[in-house]
C-alpha cells in the first residue's frame, strides 16, 4: 500500500510540474528555446549517472530500474555510466546538492543542456526514486521532440532606407511667392508667383503664373505664363539642391511719354537653387534663373529696350503632398 499511494503522490507532483501543453519546463534561460540549434543524428540510448550524494540516498541500482521502465519503448538504457565518446547518447546526471532536493541535469545531442529542480522533503527514498525517474524520463522525451522552426524576425528598415523610400515617392507641389527679374537694359521689376508641379526622382515639371511691375522712368508691367524642368538633388534631410531650366510667354505693357505700348514677350532662362525645410513636406525655395528676353514693347523708333539678358531671382514657400507611389517599409 506504501508503495502505491508512494508512485501516485510521485505522478501527482510530476504533473503539476508539467505547463499547459504537458511538456516539462527545464530551468533554462527565457528566449534560450527560441534559438533552434543544428538538426543532429536520433540519440540510440541514454547513460545515466548518480553524484554520491544522489546514490547513498536513493540507490543507483533503483533508480536505473524505475528509469529504464519509464523509458520502455522510447530509448534503452545504458548499462554503463559512460560509453565511446562518439556515441551518440542522452547524458543524464543526478545530483544532490542539499537534502531537500535533486537537480536533474539532461543533454541531448546537438540540444542545449537542461535543468530541472525536484523537492524531495520528507519524501522517503523510494518516492524520491520515483520522482527523480519520472522527471528524468519527462525531460529526455521533451528533449528529444522535434524542434519547431523559429519564425523568422521581420527586418527594420534602417533611417538611410526609410529615407530612400520616401524619396522614392511621387509628389504634387503647390507654391507662392516673388519673383524678381533684373534686365540688362532696363529697370527691376518685382511681382507674386503661384506655382503647380510634380515631383519624381528622376524629374520636376512645374507651371507658374507670374505677375511683374516696375517703376521708374517708364511703367512696366507684365503677366508670364511659366513652364520649367529640373532636377531636385537632397543633400540632407533639411537641405535640398535644385537644377533646371524653363521658357515662359506673356505679354507686357510699357508706358513711355504717355503712351502705353502692349506687346507679347518670350522668356528663356536656366535655374539653380536651393531650399530648406520648415516642416515634414514644407520648404522655403530660393531659386537664381539667369535668361532672355525676346520681343517685349516697342518704341517709336522701332527698338525694344527691354530685349536682351535678364537675371531672375525667387523665393517662394512649397507644400508637396504624395501620391501615390513606392512607401516606405514598416518598421
Amino acid at each position: 500500500m506504501r508503495t502505491v499511494l508512494g508512485s501516485l503522490l510521485a505522478l501527482a507532483i510530476i504533473g503539476a510540474a508539467r505547463d499547459g501543453s504537458g511538456a516539462p519546463r527545464p530551468d533554462t534561460p527565457p528566449g534560450a528555446a527560441d534559438v533552434a540549434p543544428p538538426a543532429a543524428p536520433a540519440p540510440t540510448r541514454v547513460r545515466l549517472a548518480l553524484s554520491p550524494a544522489a546514490a547513498s540516498f536513493m540507490t543507483d541500482l533503483r533508480v536505473r530500474s524505475l528509469l529504464d521502465v519509464e523509458l520502455e519503448g522510447f530509448l534503452p538504457l545504458g548499462e554503463e555510466v559512460t560509453g565511446p565518446l562518439d556515441e551518440l547518447s542522452v547524458r543524464v546526471y543526478i545530483d544532490q546538492p542539499e537534502g531537500a532536493s535533486v537537480v536533474i541535469q539532461v543533454q541531448a545531442p546537438g540540444r542545449t543542456l537542461t535543468r530541472r529542480r525536484v523537492e524531495v522533503t520528507g519524501l522517503t527514498w523510494d518516492v524520491a526514486a520515483r520522482f527523480a525517474a519520472i522527471a528524468t524520463a519527462e525531460i529526455v522525451r521533451a528533449e528529444l521532440q522535434p524542434l519547431r522552426a523559429r519564425r523568422a524576425k521581420a527586418h527594420k528598415p534602417t533611417q538611410g532606407e526609410l529615407e530612400a523610400a520616401d524619396r522614392a515617392r511621387a509628389r504634387v507641389r503647390i507654391g507662392a511667392g516673388a519673383s524678381s527679374n533684373v534686365a540688362w537694359s532696363g529697370p527691376i521689376s518685382i511681382g507674386p508667383e503661384l506655382s503647380l508641379g510634380h515631383t519624381t526622382p528622376w524629374v520636376d515639371v512645374d507651371i507658374a503664373a507670374r505677375a511683374a511691375f516696375a517703376e521708374g522712368e517708364t511703367r512696366v508691367a507684365a503677366v508670364e505664363a511659366w513652364l520649367s524642368l529640373g532636377h531636385t538633388m537632397l543633400m540632407t534631410s533639411w537641405l535640398r539642391l535644385e537644377v533646371g531650366g524653363g521658357i515662359g510667354a506673356g505679354t507686357m505693357s510699357r508706358t513711355e511719354d504717355a503712351e502705353d505700348l502692349h506687346d507679347g514677350f518670350g522668356h528663356a532662362a536656366g535655374r539653380i537653387g536651393v531650399g530648406a525645410r520648415l516642416a515634414p513636406e514644407t520648404w522655403l525655395a530660393v531659386r537664381l534663373e539667369p535668361g532672355t528676353i525676346v520681343g517685349g514693347p516697342t518704341t517709336a523708333s522701332g527698338g525694344r529696350p527691354l530685349e536682351g539678358g535678364v537675371l531672375g531671382l525667387a523665393l517662394s514657400i512649397e507644400r508637396a503632398i504624395p501620391v501615390e507611389g513606392p512607401r516606405a517599409p514598416r518598421k
